[in-house]
């Protein structure tokens, strides 16, 4: 029966009035019900997750070939005649196909048989023109799942701009997105980014850049400046990638940050600098680090740290992109001392989403901490999945060498062959604060950083799993109920120790200055000495880090040249500068990759970064690092030069 429908069909089609177009459009539509079964008769409402961060009026048609994009279509053009160009997203019978572009997706009904013909040569993913009339969907053929699903277009012209090749690697839909490797959608970018979820996250990062930039200049007078790229390596930081050059034995290096250049920019008058810097760190890959990132660089003169964190809490509240969760951000944000959130939190990025959620010293045993986590917090009992599944490893990445021991509250009695008979014994004369499935867990060892350091990853992961639990219950209904904890560390060791050399390092880099009070420290005990430096928090992890810098062309000097042994005569032009009236300063630096994923809640900086280095630091689309000519390594004398024949 279907073949002779579909036979009937063809020959409608090849008849050119408009009646046997629509019983032809109709005969396939009675078999396509057929085949797909029964469907819902009512549209939802479906936000459009891709135009969400597009400017309101914005002319997104202008100087292009199509008249409306596919999120534009809506009822209210029925019957009117557009244009539109996409990828062929899914094709049924040569007839119904669905067309994608950057901001929605619309199903197309092809009424000609040569249009029909050209769609059954194209592959999915090809790209297409069509031109056709905005037509209401019959009832019973609504699509609930997309925003237009109520209308469709009635293909006049459809033309093919580009065929896709047949085997492609993967599509740009969820259920092959899902069944793809990491680093198959890393060598295949371009088509990773056609996803909406990927589109969506671009566009909300270009909206919150957009939305800071202007925010600085237009409310604060910040002035925006470029600083170079290409500089000389820097004392007491990161590792930095160096540039080779045609002079023989010198070399550039790519910045860590614009830390140099934005302090010169102070000591030049120039006393609210912002940029949106390009940064590199030859430090390794990993989900929360890439090679090459994206900060928000800032700096002002005569400020306080008090200023700077003011600051950035305007900037925060004002350019938060997700309304139901900006209305909910308040100011002044929290702030800790380093020493409490380690002794409290186990950590320096504290996650205050449970902030009564600490460690404990256990009074019976200097060497022994307790963590718990209670049954009221962990109602659906996730901590479970974490023993079953993340434990381990968690443990095998840490550097813990001591004992830890977990068990609920009501297996205390049955602890007594794994714990000593005194941490047993004060569990238990605390038993008014416990509850029956109360997690407990104990650490002791002789290194106090160590145990706390394991607590506290075991905290920041059970307060993660519980949390992002919690969401995933709620589903669609989950828009603004995450919790967002913002805090201060602050009151940084100016300086820590390196135990390989057993030389002080910095504990954030040799420009941050000393508290006044521990100033003279510097000169008689700089292990004890602290810094103005502080750290903004966002549910466990460290968003951005700033200080006031150091003013003084004596002090610095003597930081860079009597305690961290740099080298004096590479910094010889910072210290002049800073012999030329420079005023106080202070300034900060957000990490844009690491807030675009904590907003976006990705779990990897990949997510968020339009073409990311993949988890081993290479480019797997260009094949980059690669190997360089000999005529290249010789102008560059990284080997030597073919010998000049007489």
């Amino acid at each position: 029966m279907s073949i002779q429908l579909i036979s009937l069909t063809k020959r409608l089609i090849t008849i050119k009035h408009p009646s046997s177009c629509v019983l032809a459009m109709n005969i396939v539509r009675t078999i396509s019900t057929k085949q797909d079964g029964s469907k819902k008769r009512t549209i939802k409402s479906k936000q459009n997750v891709m135009n969400q961060w597009l400017p309101l009026n914005s002319d997104l048609n202008r100087f292009t070939t199509r008249t409306f994009n596919c999120a534009q279509l809506n009822d209210r053009l029925i019957g009117q005649k557009v244009q539109l160009c996409g990828w062929l997203e899914y094709s049924r019978m040569n007839r119904f196909i669905v067309l994608r572009d950057s901001y929605e997706r619309i199903q197309l009904f092809v009424k000609r048989k040569q249009d029909a013909e050209i769609i059954s040569k194209c592959h999915l993913e090809s790209v297409i023109q069509v031109t056709g009339i905005v037509a209401a969907r019959p009832e019973k053929d609504i699509n609930v799942n997309m925003v237009n699903g109520n209308i469709e277009i009635l293909v006049d012209h459809l033309e093919l701009l580009n065929n896709s090749k047949a085997n492609m690697p993967f599509l740009p839909l969820r259920d092959s997105i899902m069944s793809t490797t990491e680093n198959v959608r890393l060598q295949y970018r371009y088509i990773d980014l056609r996803r909406a979820q990927m589109i969506k996250i671009l566009r909300l990062r270009s909206w919150m850049l957009m939305a800071m930039r202007n925010h600085l200049v237009e409310r604060f007078g910040f002035i925006d400046v470029e600083t170079p790229t290409l500089f000389k390596d820097t004392p007491g930081g990161a590792q930095e990638f160096v540039v080779p050059t045609r002079f023989k034995d010198q070399f550039y290096s790519l910045v860590q940050s614009p830390q140099q250049f934005k302090q010169l920019l102070m000591v030049g008058g120039i006393d609210r600098y912002f940029q949106i810097a390009r940064c590199y760190r030859d430090e390794g890959t990993k989900s929360d680090r890439q090679p090459e990132f994206t900060q928000l660089d800032l700096e002002m003169s005569f400020t306080t740290i008090d200023g700077v964190m003011e600051l950035i809490e305007d900037l925060i509240q004002n350019c938060w992109p997700i309304q139901s969760e900006r209305v909910k951000l308040c100011k002044p944000f929290d702030r800790i001392r380093y020493e409490d959130a380690l002794n409290k939190y186990g950590s320096d990025k504290p996650d205050l989403r449970a902030p009564d959620i600490i460690i404990k010293q256990m009074s019976c045993r200097r060497d022994c901490y307790m963590l718990i986590i209670p049954q009221d917090y962990d109602t659906d009992f996730v901590i479970k999945n974490f023993l079953q599944n993340d434990l381990n490893p968690l443990l095998n990445t840490s550097n813990f060498n001591g004992r830890l021991n977990h068990f609920k509250y009501s297996s205390l009695p049955f602890q007594t062959h794994d714990l000593d008979n005194d941490i047993c014994n004060e569990i238990r004369n605390e038993q008014n604060s416990f509850q029956a499935n109360d997690f407990i867990w104990v650490a002791s060892g002789s290194d106090q950083m160590n145990c706390l350091d394991i607590l506290g990853r075991i905290r920041a992961h059970c307060i993660d799993m519980v949390e992002n639990d919690r969401l995933s219950k709620l589903g669609d209904n989950s828009d603004g109920q995450r919790k967002l904890s913002f805090c201060w560390v602050y009151d940084f060791p100016l300086f820590a120790m390196d135990p390989q050399t057993g030389q002080l390092k910095p504990e954030h880099h040799p420009f941050t200055a000393p508290k006044p009070e521990d100033q003279s420290l510097i000169y008689t005990d700089p292990a004890n000495c602290t810094g103005q430096s502080f750290d903004l928090v966002i549910n466990g992890r460290e968003i951005g880090g700033g200080s006031i810098r150091i003013h003084s062309a004596e002090l610095q000097s003597y930081i860079l040249n009597d305690l961290l042994k740099c080298k004096s005569k590479s910094m010889d032009y910072f210290i002049e500068a800073l012999q030329c009236g420079c005023p106080p300063h202070g300034g900060f630096a957000i990490g844009i990759d690491r807030l675009i994923a904590l907003i976006c809640q990705q779990p990897s900086l990949r997510d968020v970064i339009a073409f990311p280095k993949s988890a081993q630091g290479k480019d797997l689309m260009s094949g980059s690092p690669g190997q360089i000519s000999i005529t290249t390594k010789q102008l560059y004398h990284l080997i030597p030069s073919d010998p000049i024949l007489p």
